[in-house]
């Protein structure tokens, strides 16, 4: 069941990729076509993630940290992704960002207890050597 929740994950990523690039492509004339962007996404995912607490949003130090840490990482992460569309194709933007995993990868295999396959570790290599091909 989590390989297919996965796949439906990747495949919604895939098509928000295919939003985001055709919003920058046919607002380029604009010239604040990224702010506008922000403007309405963050307080969409804002009402997103109150709803889905379920209304209980408890106001302490730790949540206030983790919230504002969260939003401003995604602000930039949003930001940066938004303006490289303007800048290079789907193909290229899909490849780089495909690169993200590799963070995470080390992160699981130092600090956390995770074994990982033959095949996980030629995948991660993979992935590697397919963000340097470009370059």
């Amino acid at each position: 069941m989590a390989y297919i929740w996965t796949v439906f994950a990747s495949v919604i990523t895939g098509l928000t990729t295919i939003c985001d690039k055709t919003y920058m492509s046919r607002t380029k004339h604009v010239k604040t076509n990224v702010d506008l962007y922000l403007l309405f996404i963050y307080p969409l995912m804002t009402v997103y993630y109150f709803l889905l607490a379920g209304g209980e949003v408890p106001l302490n130090l730790p949540t206030f940290l983790f919230a504002l840490v969260f939003s401003v990482a995604s602000l930039f992460s949003t930001k940066l992704k938004m303006v490289a569309y303007n800048h290079a194709t789907i193909v290229y933007i899909t490849v780089f960002s495909g690169a993200s995993m590799i963070l995470p990868f080390f992160y699981e295999l130092f600090f956390t207890e995770s074994a990982f396959s033959v095949c996980q570790y030629i995948a991660v290599g993979l992935r590697i050597l397919a963000v340097c091909i470009p370059l």
